[in-house]
């Protein structure tokens, strides 16, 4: 796998955290955003700086109204976008092949949105923040954080997980040279 940095702008950090998409939510959702901005803002104190794959500017406001779609817009255009470029679609296509080939996980529960972010960050050596992780799954991604997180919706306390992944470096380049040749 090739590791190229297609990111616009690219900040000087000791490494960027790519915001999955639930997260960029969880910033619109003033009972979600009080969990996870400590999070954010003790990693920016930590040196880590924060990004967006551009697959999170089609999932953000797909099926949004025209005010949220604004506010998505207003949200996303925070931070440093990873442009999806054939480099980034080429590891997306080859991390989908590996998931498929790992019979403990459920590859066709992980949409391409996550496994282009997921791309993204080993092809920028970047970690991701998400409260999903089994959009990025073991082996190929490595609890660095865990959090729990409450909150209330529709008077019912929830309970909601942060986690900061890495992708499993040696591990994917290990499964991706043990792929058939023919």
């Amino acid at each position: 796998m090739d590791n190229s940095n297609p990111i616009q702008n690219k900040p000087q950090f000791k490494q960027n955290i790519i915001l999955d998409t639930c997260i960029i939510q969880f910033l619109l959702t003033p009972n979600l955003l009080q969990g996870v901005r400590p999070v954010l803002l003790d990693s920016i104190s930590k040196g880590f700086g924060l990004a967006i794959s551009a697959i999170s500017i089609l999932e953000g406001i797909q099926s949004a109204s025209e005010a949220r779609e604004k506010e998505v817009l207003e949200v996303i255009n925070i931070f440093p976008i990873y442009n999806i470029d054939s480099n980034v679609l080429i590891s997306t296509g080859q991390l989908k092949t590996l998931y498929s080939k790992d019979s403990n996980i459920a590859n066709d529960k992980i949409s391409v949105g996550d496994t282009i972010i997921g791309a993204t960050a080993f092809l920028t050596n970047s970690l991701i923040i998400t409260s999903n992780c089994n959009d990025f799954p073991r082996p190929f991604f490595i609890e660095r954080y865990k959090k729990a997180m409450f909150y209330n919706q529709k008077n019912k306390q929830r309970l909601a997980c942060i986690f900061i992944l890495e992708p499993n470096i040696p591990v994917i380049n290990f499964r991706f040279s043990e792929r058939p040749k023919i």
